[in-house]
Parts: C-alpha cells; sequence; structure tokens
C-alpha cells in the first residue's frame, strides 16, 4: 500500500463539495481540505487523475503528496487527536 496526503483549494463550492465526496470513499479527512490516503499507487493515479477532471485549472489548486513509511513514522501532530488506522499503521491528528 501507498500512502498520500491530498489537499486541495477549490474556489467553486460544488466543485470543492464533488472533490471531498469522492475522496471520502477513499480516505480520512484530516482538516477541511485535506485528506489521507492509503491505497495502492495505481489507485492513487487513478484517484489524482480524476479530480483533475473535477478541478478548474486557472482557478483551483490540487496536490498529491506521497509519504513513505519511515517518514509517516515522523510525522509530529499537536492539538485535537484522533486516530485512524490505515495501513498496519496509527496516526495521531
Amino acid at each position: 500500500m501507498s500512502f498520500a496526503l491530498i489537499s486541495y483549494d477549490i474556489t467553486d463550492n460544488r466543485r470543492r463539495s464533488q472533490i471531498a465526496k469522492y475522496l471520502l470513499d477513499f480516505g480520512q479527512r484530516v482538516q477541511y481540505s485535506v485528506f489521507e490516503v492509503s491505497e495502492n499507487a495505481e489507485t492513487l493515479e487513478n484517484i489524482f487523475a480524476h479530480l483533475q477532471t473535477i478541478i478548474d485549472p486557472k482557478a483551483d489548486s490540487l496536490r498529491m503528496y506521497r509519504i513513505c513509511r519511515s517518514c509517516r513514522q515522523e510525522t509530529a501532530f499537536a492539538g485535537k487527536e484522533r486516530r485512524y488506522e490505515l495501513d498496519d499503521s496509527y496516526f495521531i491528528v
């Protein structure tokens, strides 16, 4: 499994809702416009490709950061905590 952080800044409410609803099928929302997704590499690429068909590239921003297993273990958290079980690991957000 691969792990990615997907974030977006969408100017239109309809597109923003469409993206959030789509990402909820694949990952955990950790902030309003940030999702943690654990899927195989091909699925991650398909997710990102689909999201690109929704955005307006002249007005919106979409990013996917792939995070390696050892880097995930180095993630620091502060504030309200919630645990997510993904890929044999626990994350505190």
